[in-house]
């Protein structure tokens, strides 16, 4: 795409059209972007396919662990004499660095740099995983690239809450998939994911809204204006949604989610202890706002499915078989 292009479609995610408009842009994208690869189509399996309709409905599906707990262990040493970067501002990386035992505390976040995360080569095999990869083209309708490969640190702090601790719904692209690993223990108290069903497509939110308390004509046009907004009060969203459609996601180390995070979604601060997350992000094209640096694969691509290679082409420069 030009510059002119990236820039059109940009203004567009961040509010230049309405969730509807938008939704409608990604199903023509994802038509254009499937012909114009024009990669052999993956039928996902039953089970796949079952976590696809999940998505579809309300934005959340639950699934099995995609870490054993091998892996987890793995994970907790690899990272163990890695500098994190500690800061209030979500992925902010001009704070103080250190070890994790370093952390200076009162601070809400920490980070590890991306060529670290990427070189985890349990969180590689995660990214190449065929049954990760099946759901996320037969949910966004087009062969997937993975734009996010993150983990991060969730500390408790008496700091202004974070951003993405509000709140708030992702313009990453047109139509994306997020897969979420708890590498702690999430409780009521440390920290755990919410998040608001059926909040992460147009069609979905009127599907919501006929059933919901009745509005006026002139309460809809509010609620659907409200529903632009970026971040929301906590007030405004409990004065719209029951607390049925808000999800409250504990978990042990090791339990896994999908999540359409075009929904409204967060993390909560942390009170008696940290949390740590893992997430992976399937958009259609790549995030136009992030610089990529690809770095050698940390583990072999899965032949098994077509577009491995293209759909982590971002992350992973070429292929070092084990």
């Amino acid at each position: 795409m030009s510059a002119d292009s990236d820039l059109f479609l940009f203004k567009m995610l961040k509010g230049g059209v309405d969730k509807r408009t938008r939704d409608m842009m990604g199903m023509a994208i994802a038509h254009t972007l499937s012909a114009k690869l024009a990669l052999p189509p993956i039928a996902p399996s039953a089970a796949e396919a079952e976590i696809v309709r999940q998505l579809d409905l309300t934005g959340f599906a639950a699934v099995a662990p995609i870490f054993s707990p091998a892996d987890l262990a793995e994970i907790e040493a690899y990272f163990a004499d890695k500098p994190i970067s500690f800061s209030d501002s979500d992925l902010d990386t001009t704070g103080f660095r250190g070890l994790l035992a370093d952390n200076p505390g009162n601070l809400r976040f920490g980070h590890w740099d991306q060529d670290v995360v990427s070189g985890c080569p349990q969180f590689c095999r995660a990214a190449h995983a065929p049954s990760l990869l099946r759901i996320a083209e037969a949910y966004l309708g087009a062969p997937p690239t993975v734009s996010t490969l993150t983990a991060w640190w969730s500390f408790p702090s008496t700091a202004m809450r974070g951003g993405m601790q509000n709140f708030h719904h992702d313009r990453d692209d047109f139509r994306l998939l997020k897969v979420f690993t708890y590498l702690t223990d999430a409780t009521e108290t440390t920290g755990p994911h919410e998040f608001i069903q059926e909040t992460h497509s147009f069609n979905a939110l009127m599907s919501f809204m006929s059933r919901g308390a009745a509005l006026t004509g002139q309460q809809q046009k509010e609620f659907v204006q409200w529903m632009e907004q970026h971040r929301k009060a906590d007030d405004d969203v409990h004065k719209y949604f029951p607390k049925e459609n808000i999800l409250t996601i504990t978990g042990n180390r090791g339990a896994t989610f999908f999540e359409d995070t075009r929904g409204l979604h967060r993390g909560l601060p942390p009170v008696t202890g940290p949390r740590l997350a893992f997430e992976i992000c399937y958009t259609m094209t790549p995030k136009l706002s992030s610089i990529y640096k690809p770095i050698p694969r940390a583990c072999a691509a899965d032949p098994t499915y077509a577009g491995t290679t293209r759909a982590t082409r971002l992350f992973y420069s070429d292929l070092r078989h084990e």
